[in-house]
């Protein structure tokens, strides 16, 4: 029994010390969303971010909510109020200072959820978490992701079979800024690539050592992947 106690008690402290991480950690990226916004909002970096927000978000107010069940918030230092709040105004801060941001949230494919962003609307208007101002801006925001939901689907739909030599070859999706890695002389997008080298400084195809500022753009195969694009476009124009 002892030792059942002892582990509860590590248990309880451990939980403690994460909710006090994830509150300090919400409040600084809060206070950065509101001062700073380059670092995060670049190419290598934005989804990361999107995919960040998005995970805390559906744990909050999604479904995996259900999940959070704390009787005692007080002791555990659990703030769900303040965290949703916090989680809102960083959302507004980054969409209002850069539009990417839109659809970097909509492109995440695991926890993105229309209905999720619907439903915060509800708890933050039923609990009053933030002012009326903010409400509108968020109303505003939803529709906005909305929108965006529905043209990246459209795009996606209007580009047909992407000719594979368009396609990164690490997530398979269409380049938007195809760079040559002098180490292999494989050639996948800038931002793919970057988001690599951020937590691995390696060439993904043999392992060898691998820095942003060693990167060659592919202007011939981008100049091609834009010609492409131009020519979907006209045909659909004509149609």
């Amino acid at each position: 029994r002892n030792d059942m106690l002892q582990e509860h008690a590590e248990l309880e402290s451990m939980v403690t010390s994460y909710c006090l991480l994830a509150n300090e950690t919400l409040l600084l990226l809060h206070y950065l969303s509101s001062t700073t916004v380059e670092t995060f909002v670049r190419p290598e970096m934005i989804d990361r971010l999107a995919v960040m927000l998005n995970y805390f978000l559906d744990h909050l107010v999604g479904p995996k909510s259900k999940q959070l069940k704390v009787k005692d918030h007080d002791k555990y230092l659990f703030k769900p109020r303040l965290l949703l709040s916090k989680l809102v105004e960083i959302y507004l801060n980054f969409s209002n200072q850069d539009k990417c941001f839109l659809e970097a949230v909509v492109r995440d494919g695991r926890s993105f959820s229309l209905d999720t962003f619907t439903h915060a609307t509800h708890v933050l208007t039923t609990h009053k978490l933030v002012s009326s101002s903010i409400i509108t801006q968020w109303d505003t925001f939803t529709h906005h992701l909305s929108s965006c939901s529905n043209q990246l689907k459209e795009d996606e739909q209007s580009l047909g079979d992407i000719p594979s030599e368009f396609l990164d070859p690490l997530l398979s999706e269409l380049m938007v800024d195809p760079v040559i890695l002098p180490t292999s002389g494989n050639t996948v997008d800038r931002a793919v690539i970057e988001r690599h080298l951020l937590s691995n400084p390696t060439d993904p195809f043999n392992r060898k050592p691998l820095t942003p500022d060693m990167l060659v753009s592919n202007t011939e195969l981008k100049q091609k992947i834009l010609n492409w694009k131009k020519s979907l476009q006209q045909s659909k124009n004509k149609e």
